[in-house]
């Protein structure tokens, strides 16, 4: 079988055509591949961003425990010092009891969590 010049330049033509072809799909998946990685960048900041404000939350929350411990403690070095009655302990140890649970349940409330975001 014989090749004719027209076969020939069309076989060539069709190679063109398949390359071009073939290039024009890579790059359309080049560029898929980049909005892809833009959008998982994105999704990463975002949890990035939502644990940074939880554990602010949770750093502000342990500080305000932290501050009526320290109160907890001048009232026992108080008692130690001064004649202080059972019901004064009582009162002030139920107060700060009230607080800190009070602390302890919203850093263990996802509920709280929301709205400690929302501020």
């Amino acid at each position: 079988m014989a090749l004719n010049c027209s076969s020939v330049s069309g076989f060539r033509a069709g190679q063109v055509a398949l390359k071009d072809a073939i290039d024009k799909r890579d790059k359309e998946i080049a560029r898929l591949n980049k909005q892809v990685v833009a959008k998982d960048q994105d999704v990463i900041v975002a949890k990035q961003q939502d644990r940074e404000r939880q554990r602010e939350a949770t750093n502000s929350a342990l500080i305000e425990i932290k501050t009526e411990m320290v109160a907890m403690k001048k009232t026992i070095e108080r008692m130690e010092g001064d004649r202080y009655t059972g019901a004064d302990a009582r009162r002030d140890f139920a107060w700060r009891d009230e607080r800190v649970a009070e602390q302890g349940k919203r850093l263990t409330d996802p509920e709280s969590e929301v709205r400690g975001r929302r501020r």
